[in-house]
């Protein structure tokens, strides 16, 4: 089964939305002490399970109205992707690093265990 003209449309339709509204997002929206706790608990689930080079965690964060709000880790993704829509791409370029240079670092930072 090959998917036709109108699932094509209908997916590039969704990638153009996803990175109009990645281009979109403030960072600086996020409180501090919420992007700091992200951050730090994405360190050590990445060290925790042993990963090595770029993870990607994943959180939900409900904030609902008249309530603290409460952080939940969803997953830890150890093959994140890397299209141009991707969020490993895009997170490196807004720290200043290019794509080519992101690559060169996650080849040299590679090994193999035997």
């Amino acid at each position: 089964m090959t998917a036709g003209p109108d699932a094509a449309a209908r997916i590039a339709r969704g990638l153009e939305a996803l990175t109009e509204w990645s281009a979109a997002l403030n960072w600086s929206d996020i409180p501090e002490p919420i992007r700091r706790l992200a951050m730090d608990s994405a360190a050590a689930a990445h060290r925790a399970l042993g990963c090595r080079g770029i993870s990607r965690a994943d959180f939900r964060y409900d904030d609902t109205a008249g309530q603290a709000g409460e952080l939940y880790l969803l997953e830890i993704n150890t093959q994140p992707g890397m299209t141009p829509t991707s969020l490993v791409p895009e997170q490196a370029a807004h720290l200043g690093i290019a794509f080519p240079e992101l690559v060169s670092r996650m080849v040299e930072g590679a090994r193999c265990d035997r």
